[in-house]
């Protein structure tokens, strides 16, 4: 077949185009953000921030603050050059005025071009609440994934376990709170030994008195994680003060939450009316004593407030708005409702007590994944809510949270936001705080 030689000629410069054609890579913008703003001491303050998406070297990337809002360069500013990947980094700020109100900005520069992020603000006014204490130490590029994780609290000594599902290896990490010191051995350095089964998940921990007035701790039930993520859900049952054989967990193959009152333990399944048992120390054994009075699929998030006891319901569908928050009255061995959470809607919330005050925080947005960092106190002699304060770690989702006497551990977990596209992007964070309720 011939061609009009016209044709062939057109033909011919649009192959010669598409040959001298460049091929041009487009790179997206980063996202910059300040994750927090808060004061360490009575004149300075440290502000954290995040630059995610980043695709190719960025020349500066800092923060920048003012007593006015829209801080730019031109009024302070600190700065760190040549980041090429995605990082959380923090900047101390110095010499600011007692009880003055500031506002910041990160910021990165390419160029000529300067990127600012959305403004936040603060008040210089320290109370000591929080403190950011030693993280573990890691080996380069290692993280502490917190859904790994089997933390708890003895006397002054925080100890987590980190565990590799896969090979069911368990390393624990331990940090001494009256030496503000982790162990020194690096988290990947220990000497491995292979379990014989793998780290338990949601165990069953609730402590209970016996005959002779001396408190013992029943411990067992939850789940093991198996290769490829399944569960493996356990019943058996010890009490780590005492020796002998212990009636297993009769309940259903579903999370849990424990706690104890007087000689009683109770467990509770994390299911629409859950049942609720109790093991009784007198004769060794568990009973069915009712349910809870919740419908819908949620979680059940407990409190162990000594001798008393609360249950805070969070929904799992994000269309289910629910703030409703219980009392068990083991006596008359009934749900009691109490005030409503005060707080914003949320998922993967943290709880914990100190001094048998109940607080309540953290977590996401159930729609949007936007990180929450509001922690809220609940008082059981006023039965009222209060804000109490906000957290300034980088991870809120699945955060790392053990009370005590007079403090509280918070740390690890993970930082959501949003990606460009639209999904939400989980990033780990390693840093480990001390939270101590104002007086």
């Amino acid at each position: 077949m011939k061609f009009p030689k016209k044709y062939i000629f057109i033909f011919f410069l649009l192959f010669q185009s598409c040959q001298k054609e460049d091929v041009v890579a487009v790179f997206k913008n980063p996202s910059i953000e300040v994750v927090s703003a808060f004061s360490i001491n009575s004149t300075d303050s440290e502000i954290i921030i995040d630059i995610t998406e980043v695709y190719q070297k960025i020349s500066e990337v800092g923060v920048v603050w003012a007593d006015k809002i829209n801080p730019t360069i031109s009024d302070n500013s600190l700065k760190i050059n040549d980041i090429a990947d995605d990082q959380l980094m923090s900047f101390e700020i110095p010499n600011l005025l007692k009880g003055k109100t500031y506002y910041a900005r990160a910021f990165y520069k390419n160029g000529d071009e300067i990127v600012y992020s959305v403004e936040t603000s603060w008040q210089q006014n320290y109370t000591g609440e929080w403190r950011r204490l030693k993280s573990p130490t890691l080996l380069p590029d290692e993280y502490i994934y917190s859904g790994d994780l089997d933390v708890g609290l003895s006397a002054d000594i925080f100890f987590c376990y980190k565990v590799n599902s896969f090979t069911n290896e368990a390393i624990s990490q331990i940090y001494y709170a009256d030496f503000g010191e982790w162990n020194f051995n690096f988290f990947g350095n220990r000497n491995q030994v292979q379990k014989p089964f793998p780290l338990l998940f949601n165990p069953i921990r609730a402590g209970f008195l016996n005959n002779s007035s001396v408190p013992l701790t029943l411990y067992g039930g939850g789940y093991n994680v198996l290769s490829r993520g399944t569960r493996s859900y356990q019943r058996n049952m010890s009490i780590l003060e005492s020796s002998g054989s212990w009636a297993a967990y009769p309940g259903a193959e579903a999370t849990t939450t424990s706690f104890g009152i007087g000689k009683l333990a109770y467990v509770l399944e994390n299911l629409p009316n859950g049942k609720l048992w109790v093991f009784d120390y007198g004769d060794l054994s568990w009973k069915n004593i009712g349910s809870f009075p919740y419908s819908k699929p949620a979680n059940y998030i407990g409190f162990d407030a000594g001798e008393r006891f609360f249950m805070l319901v969070e929904p799992v569908a994000n269309q289910e708005q629910s703030r409703e928050f219980y009392e068990y009255l083991p006596n008359e061995n009934k749900w009691l409702r109490k005030a409503d959470f005060e707080g914003e809607n949320r998922r993967n919330g943290a709880a914990f007590v100190i001094d048998g005050q109940v607080y309540f925080g953290l977590g996401k947005t159930p729609s949007g994944g936007n990180a929450l960092r509001d922690i809220w106190e609940y008082n059981p002699t006023t039965n009222a809510w209060k804000k109490a304060a906000d957290y300034p770690g980088a991870g809120t989702v699945e955060t790392a949270v053990v009370g005590s006497i007079g403090r509280a551990f918070v740390g690890f977990g993970k930082r959501v936001k949003q990606t460009s596209v639209g999904g939400e992007d989980f990033r780990t964070a390693n840093d480990f705080w001390q939270f101590r309720p104002k007086q």
